[in-house]
Formats: C-alpha cells, sequence, structure tokens
C-alpha cells in the first residue's frame, strides 16, 4: 500500500507496486526522484543500477550507472579486438540471448561482447574458380587489410 502524507506535486509520470516516480517537487519542495511504496510514507530515492560492459577481450567500455527502472540505453561504440568482428551484446557469457536496445532496464546487469574471429572467413588464401571459361584468382585478405593491386 502506497502512503503520502502533506506532499505536494506538480506532475505524477507513473505508479508501480514499488514506486510512484515524480516527474518535478512542488515549489521549495525538496527534490527526489521517488517515494516508497512501503506504506510508512518514508521519502526515499529511486532505485538505481548499472548495465556493465565485457568486452571479453576488446577495448574497455564504459559502464553505465545511475540508471531507473524501465529506463532504455543507447548503444556504446562497440569495441574493437584484433582479429575479430564485433557481432554485438548478449545478456549471457554464452552469448545466445542478444541484448535488444530498445529492451529496458530492470536490474543491475552485465551485457556481454560476442566476437567473430576474422580468420574464419579471411585468413589471405588464394580462391578460383571459372567463370565460363575464364579461370580467375583472388586474394581473400582479412577486413581492412591492404594488398597489392597488381597481380603477385
Amino acid at each position: 500500500m502506497l502512503s503520502v502524507i502533506a506532499l505536494s506535486v506538480i506532475v505524477v509520470a507513473s505508479i508501480s507496486a514499488h514506486a510512484l516516480v515524480l516527474v518535478g517537487p512542488a515549489p521549495g519542495a525538496p527534490e527526489f526522484d521517488a517515494i516508497g511504496g512501503d506504506g510508512d510514507g518514508t521519502v526515499r530515492e529511486g532505485t538505481r543500477y548499472t548495465v556493465t560492459f565485457d568486452s571479453r577481450g576488446g577495448s574497455d567500455v564504459e559502464s553505465l550507472t545511475g540508471l531507473m527502472e524501465d529506463q532504455t540505453i543507447s548503444p556504446p561504440v562497440p569495441p574493437v579486438r584484433d582479429g575479430y568482428d564485433f557481432c554485438g551484446w548478449y545478456r549471457d557469457e554464452g552469448c545466445t540471448r542478444e541484448w535488444i536496445f530498445t529492451y529496458t532496464i530492470y536490474k543491475d546487469m552485465t551485457l556481454y561482447a560476442k566476437w567473430e574471429p576474422i580468420s574464419d572467413r579471411s585468413d589471405g588464401r588464394l580462391a578460383s574458380f571459372d567463370d565460363g571459361g575464364a579461370e580467375i584468382s583472388v586474394k581473400i585478405l582479412p577486413r581492412g587489410a591492404a594488398g597489392p593491386l597488381s597481380g603477385d
């Protein structure tokens, strides 16, 4: 049960079973984010959450702190890792449950980077195929690597 005694509020944004979220206090009232729903009328700050990004061997990605429940986050700048392509953020270490950035925050959580080795697709080997009578050879290079423009 939610109880509030002698509290003036300009705008009420939302009510849930756990908190009444206030957009702005009345003039002269103390500033706060939410009040508790413990039934005792105690004013306390709303729960804040942290999202940690585990880049799993990639460049560091800063954690997001001070997030409110039901808040969405934007994707951070993707990490980089030598020899790998970044394939997104996942909710589990096995990278089977992709995090979609329209999801809302509901607890402290860690998101895990998924990587795909570049060498699985492009290892600098020669490939040849026949195109209707003319044999064509190409050299497959890692993404972003420069190769000679003339034949070797």
